[in-house]
C-alpha cells in the first residue's frame, strides 16, 4: 500500500455531475465518488493530464477543483485496533475474530 494518495475534488452544478463523473472515469480508468454538486477521484496515479483536460472544460461548463495529497490509512487495521475484547460466559472474543473457551 502506498503511503499517500491524491484526492481530486471537482465541484460543479448538480446537472453536470453525472457527465463529469463519466468523463473523469473515462480519462483515468478509475472509479469516482459522486456527490450532489461534486465528483471525487481518489488515486495513487498522477492527475496532471486530467487537470489539463478539466481546465479546458472550464470554458464549456462551470467547474472548479481542489487537489490534495492525503495519508493512506489501513482502515481494516484501525478497526481491529479499536475493538475491545468481549467475554460472554465461558467465551472470550478478541479482535482476531476467534473464540476461545475460558
Amino acid at each position: 500500500m502506498d503511503d499517500s494518495y491524491i484526492e481530486l475534488e471537482v465541484f460543479t452544478k448538480e446537472e453536470f455531475v453525472d457527465i463529469l463523473a463519466d468523463f473523469i472515469s473515462t480519462v483515468t480508468g478509475e472509479a469516482v465518488e459522486i456527490g450532489k454538486d461534486r465528483v471525487i477521484l481518489r488515486t495513487t496515479d498522477e492527475t496532471s493530464t486530467l487537470e489539463e483536460r478539466l481546465e479546458k472544460l472550464k470554458d464549456e461548463i462551470d467547474l472548479d477543483y481542489k487537489k490534495s495529497v492525503k495519508k493512506n490509512v489501513d482502515w481494516v487495521e484501525k478497526y481491529k485496533e479499536s475493538i475491545e475484547p468481549v467475554e460472554v460466559g465461558e467465551f472470550y472474543i478478541h479482535h482476531l475474530g476467534t473464540l476461545q473457551r475460558g
